[in-house]
C-alpha cells in the first residue's frame, strides 16, 4: 500500500488514467507497485496533511502480520509544510501524526497491546465506535492496565491514542504510569500549540507519545484518566521486540522525505520537516523497525515540477526509481 497526498495519487503526471482520488497510475507509488508485480493500491488524497493520512486512512485499512512480507510507502509533509510552515505546533502536529501512522504500520500485530483488548481495567471502558482497535471512556479516573515485555535495556515504550480540537469532544488527560511511577501525560485535545485542523476540516488526529524504558523485561503500564472526566481513547501500546531489519516476512516501510517544492521559502520550510523527518526514522530503526528513508528532496530538480508542488511524468518516474532503489 501507499500512502501520502495528491503526489501518492500521480497528480500531474501522464496519463491521467486514474479514478476517485488516483489521477494517474503512473504516478511513483503507482510505477513503484507494477515494478514489483503489484496492483497498486494507493490510499491518498489530494490536500491531505499527516493528520488525514493517519486517521482517515493508515489506521482503518492496514493491520501489519509477521510473515505477510507487507510493503508500505509513506510520502507526506508537502501540504503541512505549505499550509501550516513551522508556525508554533505545526511540525510537532505532523511528527506525532505521521509518527503514530509509521510506527503502526512497521510494528507486527505481536508487538502491540490493542487498547479493545485491554480486560484490566477500572471504571467504564468500551471498544472505540470509530477506531475499534481502540477502547474509550469519558468516566473520570478510569484506567486501563497492561504489561509490556521489553526485549532489552533502551527500548521506546510507544502509546497511540485520539487527539481533537478542542470543542470537538468533551476532552480530558490521561496519566501515563510505568511500574507505578507517573512518567507523563496525554491529553486527547491537541497540545501542541497548533489545531490540527486541515483543508479537509479533519479536526481530529491519532498521536504517538514516547517513553523510554531503562530495563529489560516486564513493565507494568497504567492509563489513568483525570478527574474531571471526558473522552479519552487509547489505541494500543507497543514496543519492538527484535530486530525486523531484513528479517523475512517483517512489514517493510519505505519513508519518502518531504519532496522538493519551486519556491525557496517553502523549500526552507520543508527543509526543517525533513530534518525531524530524518530525526524520527532513525529512531524508529534503531529500535529494530524495518524502515528504510528515500532522499526524495534530491531526486529531482525544478525542471520536473509541472507546477508549484507537483512532479511531472519525468520527476514521478525519478521518485519510483528512488523508491525502487530502496526496496
Amino acid at each position: 500500500m501507499n500512502f501520502g497526498d495528491s503526489i501518492t495519487c500521480g497528480y500531474t503526471s501522464s496519463p491521467a488514467d486514474g479514478t476517485g482520488y488516483i489521477y494517474s497510475n503512473e504516478g511513483y507509488a503507482g510505477q513503484v507497485s507494477m515494478e514489483m508485480e503489484k496492483t497498486p493500491h494507493n490510499l491518498c488524497r489530494p490536500g491531505d496533511l499527516a493528520a488525514d493520512m493517519a486517521r482517515l486512512w493508515v489506521y482503518p485499512n492496514t493491520n501489519s502480520v509477521m510473515g505477510k512480507n507487507q510493503v508500505y510507502t509513506v510520502m507526506i509533509g508537502t501540504n503541512d509544510a505549505n499550509y501550516c510552515g513551522d508556525s508554533n505546533g505545526c511540525i510537532d502536529n505532523w511528527e506525532r501524526s505521521a509518527g503514530a501512522a509509521i510506527a503502526w504500520l512497521a510494528l507486527p500485530d505481536k508487538d502491540k497491546v490493542l487498547g479493545s483488548a485491554i480486560t484490566n481495567t477500572s471504571g467504564s471502558w468500551s471498544r472505540d465506535s470509530d477506531l475499534p482497535i481502540g477502547s474509550s471512556t469519558t468516566d473520570a479516573n478510569a484506567a486501563v492496565t497492561f504489561t509490556i515485555d521489553a526485549a532489552s535495556a533502551g527500548k521506546i515504550l510507544y502509546l497511540a491514542y485520539r487527539v481533537f480540537d478542542p470543542g470537538l469532544r468533551d476532552t480530558t488527560q490521561a496519566t501515563v504510569s510505568i511500574d507505578g511511577t507517573v512518567a507523563g501525560q496525554l491529553n486527547s485535545a491537541v497540545d501542541t500549540g497548533h489545531l490540527i485542523a486541515t483543508w479537509w476540516s479533519t479536526q481530529e488526529s491519532i498521536f504517538l507519545a514516547k517513553y523510554p524504558l531503562v530495563s529489560a523485561g516486564k513493565h507494568t503500564v497504567t492509563l489513568s484518566t483525570a478527574s474531571t472526566g471526558g473522552f479519552f481513547s487509547f489505541l494500543w501500546g507497543g514496543i519492538s521486540s527484535q530486530n525486523y531489519n531484513n528479517l523475512p516476512g517483517a512489514p517493510s516501510v519505505l519513508l519518502g522525505s518531504v519532496p522538493r517544492a519551486k519556491a525557496d521559502d517553502l523549500n526552507y520550510e520543508i527543509l526543517l520537516y525533513n530534518k525531524r523527518f530524518l530525526e524520527m526514522a532513525n529512531e524508529f530503526q534503531q529500535q529494530g523497525m524495518n524502515v528504510t528513508t528515500v532522499d526524495t528532496f534530491h531526486v529531482y530538480d525544478t525542471s520536473d515540477l509541472s507546477d508549484d508542488l507537483h512532479p511531472n511524468l519525468a520527476g514521478h518516474t525519478k521518485l519510483a526509481a528512488a523508491f525502487q532503489a530502496a526496496f
